[in-house]
Formats: C-alpha cells, sequence, structure tokens
C-alpha cells in the first residue's frame, strides 16, 4: 500500500500540473505529464540526497509538498479538465479501418506481455548488472545520490544519473528492485504518443499516423529494450516529446519542450546530437518561441539535469570524469576514419533480429505468391499496364529481409574491394563483422529488416526531395535526423558493436514519417504482416527471457536462472552458492573488476550492504568496517584471495561466471552471524 501510495501520488502531481497547462490536445497533455512525472521524480531525488532522505519517509513528505503544490495551482487555474473531446472521432478513424485495427490489437497484446516481462523477470542484462543496477541499490543503501567509493567501473559514478534516478524512486518506494525495467517501458508508450503526436501534426490522417507508432513498436531493439534497465528508450523519449510539443508550438508546449531537452541531456549525452533538428523544429515558430525553448532547456538542466556534470567536476576536475569506458570510444575526426566509421553505423540499420532461414524462404514464397495474385487481378481489372506495379507495391515488404542481406551483400563486397579499413584500431572499439544480425538480443540487435530498410529510404527521399526543394521545413528536420545524428556522432566516436542502441534517438525522430508507408492499402498490409511477424519473432526468440525451447516460462525465471542465460551455468552456480552462504542482511565487501555483475552481490530482495574495497589493503579495510564477506572478482582472485587467506580468511573458490572469469568468497574467521548493524 506504502508503494502504491506514493506512485501514484507522483503520477497525480504529474497529471494535475499537465492539465493546468490547458493544451488543446490530448497527446500534448499525455507528454506533458510524462516530462512533468520525469522532472518530479529528478527533482525529489536531487533534492533529497544531500540529507540521505530518500527513503519512504522522505519521499512522502516532499510528494505531499509537491502534490499541494500542484493542486493549489490545478485550483488557482479553474480546475481545468483533460481535453478529450477529439479523441472519440480519432479512435473510430483508427478503429473502423481493418488493417490499422489489427495492428493496433496485436501491438497491444505484445505490449501487455512486455509489461508481464517487466512486472516478473529478474535483471539479466548485463550493462544492467555492471553498473545500471548496481549503482542504483548502492544509492538506495546510502539514502540518496552519491558517489560511490571504490567503485569498480567508472560507469557507475560517472554516466549521467537521471535515467536511473527513476528506478532509484521505484526501489525506494516499493521496498524491493522489482520494477527497475518501468522506466524504460513506459518511456516505450511516451515514444509512440510522441510519434503519433508528430505525424498527426504533420498534417497525416489519425489512421496512418496511428500505424507509424504502431509500426515503431514493432523494431526489434525498441521492444526488446522496454524490459530492462537500459537507459536508451529514456533517453530517446525525451526529444520525441519535444518534437510533438515543437510541432505544435504553442507557448507552453514549447517551454516543455525546453524542460525535456534539459532532461535528456542528464539521461544521455547522445540526446545533444539531434539537438540541431530541435532547435530547427523551433525556429519554424520564430525567435521569440526558439528563446522560449532555449529558456526551459536551460531552467531544466541548471536546475534538474546538470548535477551528474556537477559531481563529475567536484570529484575528477572533468565535466565528463575520468571518462572509463567513453575515453576508448572517443576518435578525432578524420578522413577515411570518419567516413569509415559512418559505413559501419549506416550497416547496422541492416538487421533481421528473430529470423531464421525457415522464415526468410516462407516470406519470400509469400511475396511470389501475393505478386502473382496481384498481377492478376490488375490484369482482369483491365489495369495491364501497372499489373507490375501492383504486384511490385503488394510483394515488396515480404521481400524485405532478403533485400537487407542483398544490401548488406553489396556493401560488402564494396568495403572489401576497395580495402575499406573497418578493422583500424584507432576508429573500432571490439571488432565489426561483416554479417547481417539474427539474434533477438538487446545488445545487438537493431530495427528488424523493414525498419532499417525505412529509416535508409527515409532519409534518401529527403535528401532527393531538399535537392528539389520540394520538402517542407518540419518533414526536412525529422527526414535528416540519422543523417545529422551520424555525422556527429562520426566526427567523435569510434565504431562500437552496440551502436544499434544510440540510434534509437534519430530513428524515433524519424518515426513520425513512416506513415508514407501505410498510405497504400495494398504496401500497408505487407508491412503490417511483416512489422507484426518481425515483433513476435523477436519477442518469442528473446535471448534473455526466451519463450521457446525454454525450461520454463520467462515470468518463473528466478535470479539464477537470468545469470545463467546472461553468462552461463557455472554462473547461475555461482550465484547460488554465494545465495546460499551469504546470509541475505550481511555486511558484504567487494574486490571487483571491470564489467562485473555487482548488483547480484545486494541479493534478491536489496537488503544487503555492499562495500567496495581496493584491492591494496582489502583484508585490512574488511575487517575495520566490520564485513564478514568479502566477493573478490576475476582479475584480483589469485593476489587477493591470498592475502584474505594470509590473514586467516576462508576462500571460497566459486564456479566461473563466464569463460573468463571466476569469483572468490572470502569469509571472516571473526564472523557472528554476518548480518549488517548498521
Amino acid at each position: 500500500m506504502i508503494a502504491v501510495a506514493l506512485i501514484g501520488v507522483l503520477v497525480a502531481s504529474a497529471v494535475l500540473v499537465a492539465i493546468t497547462l490547458r493544451l488543446s490536445s490530448l497527446v500534448s497533455t499525455v507528454l506533458a505529464g510524462y516530462v512533468a512525472l520525469l522532472a518530479e521524480t529528478t527533482a525529489l531525488t536531487v533534492g533529497l540526497s544531500p540529507l540521505h532522505l530518500v527513503t519512504r519517509g522522505g519521499l512522502a513528505v516532499a510528494e505531499a509538498v509537491l502534490f499541494a503544490g500542484a493542486l493549489g495551482l490545478w485550483l488557482t487555474r479553474g480546475r481545468p479538465g483533460v481535453p478529450l473531446r477529439a479523441i472519440r472521432p480519432v479512435v473510430r478513424e483508427i478503429v473502423r479501418d481493418p488493417v490499422s485495427a489489427a495492428f493496433l490489437g496485436l501491438v497491444a497484446v505484445a505490449l501487455v506481455y512486455e509489461l508481464v516481462l517487466v512486472l516478473t523477470v529478474p535483471a539479466s542484462n548485463w550493462d544492467s548488472l555492471t553498473y545500471h543496477l548496481a549503482r542504483t541499490a548502492a544509492w538506495v543503501q546510502h539514502g540518496g545520490i552519491y558517489w560511490i567509493p571504490n567503485a569498480p567501473t567508472d560507469r557507475m559514478n560517472e554516466f549521467q544519473p537521471i535515467a536511473e534516478q527513476q528506478i532509484l524512486f521505484l526501489f525506494v518506494a516499493t521496498g524491493k528492485g522489482a520494477l527497475f525495467a518501468l522506466p524504460q517501458f513506459v518511456a516505450q508508450l511516451a515514444l509512440l504518443a510522441g510519434v503519433y503526436g508528430a505525424s498527426r501534426r504533420l498534417l497525416f490522417d489519425a489512421r496512418v499516423a496511428a500505424c507509424a507508432a504502431l509500426f515503431f513498436a514493432t523494431f526489434s531493439i525498441v521492444a526488446l529494450e522496454a524490459t530492462t534497465s537500459q537507459n536508451d528508450l529514456v533517453a530517446a523519449s525525451l526529444p520525441v516529446a519535444a518534437m510533438a510539443l515543437l510541432l505544435g508550438g504553442a507557448p507552453c508546449e514549447i517551454v516543455v519542450a525546453g524542460v525535456a531537452v534539459g532532461l535528456g541531456l542528464g539521461v544521455k549525452l547522445t540526446t545533444a546530437l539531434v539537438l540541431p533538428v530541435l532547435v530547427l523544429l523551433a525556429l519554424r515558430h520564430g525567435r521569440r518561441r526558439l528563446l522560449l525553448f532555449v529558456g526551459g532547456a536551460s531552467a531544466a538542466f541548471v536546475s534538474l539535469g546538470m548535477w551528474g556534470f556537477i559531481l563529475n567536476i567536484v570529484k575528477t576536475g572533468h565535466v565528463l570524469g575520468h571518462g572509463g569506458g567513453r575515453v576508448v570510444d572517443v576518435a578525432s575526426p578524420s578522413f577515411p576514419g570518419s567516413l569509415v566509421t559512418a559505413v559501419r553505423v549506416v550497416y547496422q540499420l541492416l538487421d533481421r533480429s528473430g529470423f531464421q532461414p525457415w522464415t526468410l524462404s516462407l516470406l519470400t514464397a509469400a511475396a511470389i505468391l501475393v505478386a502473382v495474385v496481384a498481377a492478376l487481378t490488375a490484369r482482369l481489372r483491365g489495369s495491364r499496364g501497372t499489373a507490375l506495379i501492383y504486384a511490385a507495391a503488394t510483394a515488396g515488404p515480404f521481400l524485405a529481409p532478403l533485400v537487407v542481406i542483398v544490401v548488406a551483400i553489396s556493401i560488402k563486397a564494396v568495403g572489401t574491394g576497395i580495402h575499406l579499413p573497418v578493422h583500424d584500431p584507432r576508429t573500432t572499439v571490439g571488432r565489426f563483422g561483416w554479417y547481417v544480425n539474427s539474434a533477438a538480443n538487446e545488445d545487438f540487435s537493431g530495427f528488424g529488416s523493414l525498419g532499417g530498410l525505412a529509416v535508409l529510404g527515409i532519409s534518401m527521399l529527403t535528401i532527393a526531395r531538399v535537392m528539389r526543394r520540394r520538402v517542407g521545413l518540419a518533414r526536412l528536420a525529422l527526414g535528416l535526423a540519422v543523417p545529422v545524428f551520424v555525422v556527429l556522432l562520426v566526427l567523435q566516436s569510434k565504431y562500437n558493436p552496440w551502436i544499434s542502441r544510440f540510434l534509437i534517438i534519430p530513428v524515433a525522430l524519424t518515426a513520425p514519417l513512416f506513415a508514407e508507408l501505410f498510405r497504400r492499402r495494398r504496401f500497408a498490409i505487407g508491412v503490417v504482416l511483416v512489422a507484426a511477424l518481425t515483433l513476435v519473432l523477436t519477442l518469442v526468440r528473446n535471448q534473455h527471457k526466451p519463450l521457446v525451447n525454454a525450461q520454463v516460462p520467462p515470468w518463473r525465471l528466478t535470479q539464477s536462472d537470468a545469470a545463467e542465460l546472461t553468462w552461463s551455468k557455472a554462473g547461475a552456480a555461482s550465484l547460488k552458492q554465494i545465495n546460499h552462504t551469504v546470509p541475505a542482511r550481511a555486511c558484504v565487501g567487494a574486490v571487483l573488476g571491470l564489467d562485473e555483475p555487482a548488483y547480484l552481490l545486494y541479493g534478491p530482495k536489496l537488503q544487503r550492504r555492499v562495500t567496495y574495497l581496493r584491492r591494496q589493503g582489502a583484508p585490512q579495510a574488511a575487517t575495520r568496517d566490520g564485513l564478514t564477506y568479502v566477493v573478490i572478482g576475476d582479475i584480483h582472485t589469485e593476489t587477493v584471495a591470498h592475502a584474505f587467506h594470509a590473514t586467516g580468511w576462508t576462500i571460497l573458490l566459486l564456479p566461473k561466471l563466464a569463460e573468463h572469469s571466476r569469483w572468490a568468497l572470502a569469509i571472516s574467521p571473526h564472523r557472528s552471524g554476518g548480518h549488517c548493524a548498521a
């Protein structure tokens, strides 16, 4: 009940703020409420952290103040209501069309399934366990955001924190870690609302605008990330909210759009790479509205978004910190280095997540069948000259996976033919491979066979229209979102195999233009069928939450089961042994290396207190801090375990967490139940 009250009051405050703005559009009101919700959560966790009051009691008092202010503002403004007048005809238009109605039904079912995963499946994503959730769990036990001493990875301290602050609120409100993926799932819903609203404001009708948003929901990387604690959907949701509000252009909408941008900069640095697109949208309304946008963004950044940067400056002397994983990704502009990186980034758009050889054969056969039927139908109707056009338009979407392979082979042939230096360590982190991903994995999946081609097609079409001067400023901005993002990215970053996640932001800004795909019914039917198949295959073949060929359904997975899917069977055995040996409320030390799943040490209910130790003098520090158990990471196992053993600690070697990763557990000779007194 406490959790429901804390979450409910926060949502109610955001709703009151949104409807107080008296925006004419329901979508704008929803997006304003979403931005208000993130702003409130960020303000609460930032404001209470210096006092160590990010606790249930502290949140309850602060939320009461927020709610009182929002309620007073709503009453002062004459108790405005939610703008629902236009919703009935819009819904009627969407559900009356069989194609859009079927698409809506399928995506709704998929969203319900994703929500089930959000509410039931333990954390398993690598980044989540190594720093997203590990930093959040440390904040929970500290009572607020702080610089975590001796953190095993710089990412836990130096990466921007606003997405994890949403998780922090949920962890404290619920008293456990079950809702870690809820911010990403809610961000996905905000993305769909933003894409639909922007498409409508580009003068697409409700049916095709809804299909554009639903199409975005079928992209593999979007569906997969919606059930994790990564921050890419949260990062993308704020520029997309800004885009939709800027296309509206009312003064209040412009200011809220600026607030969204200011918050976005505190979620992920890559949001800055779409600022040219958003500034161009703001400029459409004149200099005064641009100043409102810049003012809203500046106010939100200074009050809420900049504190991660300030903490970096205080602790390291640099606005981005020591760098950690970021430094190895940085590259200076070069030729041909930047161009080669751009080629590899564009190549990442080619994806066929979840597709197996039999599905490709099935879709190819379906393409041939529908092409023949379409051509014969056209000829019977006397349209002999357009029979081939009808056939191609009807069969085209079914051939998308095959087209992806052909395009990939062509790019590879050119790249290898001119000896493109794709493995140059000066421009590459990890190894680049000339292959198209087919795994349903949130770290490597892209936008599906149709999504990648649609993005490339929209971008090229926009450039062509610019050259012919046949595109408006708004469509120009959205159509150039991906090219602008890629250019700015490759000028300062190396290629890495996980770069598809960064592309979610510009692809989401381009998504309103996908409505073009659904204007002609013949083509739209094929797009819906292939997109639906992509979504289904992605969800059921999700490597970290598999539904097919799984021993247990994903909603029955335990934390050790989830660890097995991410690391190995030995990794699951290692976790089980820790949980069997170490009490639920123990004080635990950790001497870990980079990219080790520190979050698992906090226990299933986050009841253990974890203290990170330096390798040098770890036994003495553990004794001084009253620690009973210390987990020793793989790169330190031999030397640190020997030091603990030399001071009388018992060493228990654990099964390998992964191929080259092994943990050890040091147990103090002076333990007395192992429970934490703090």
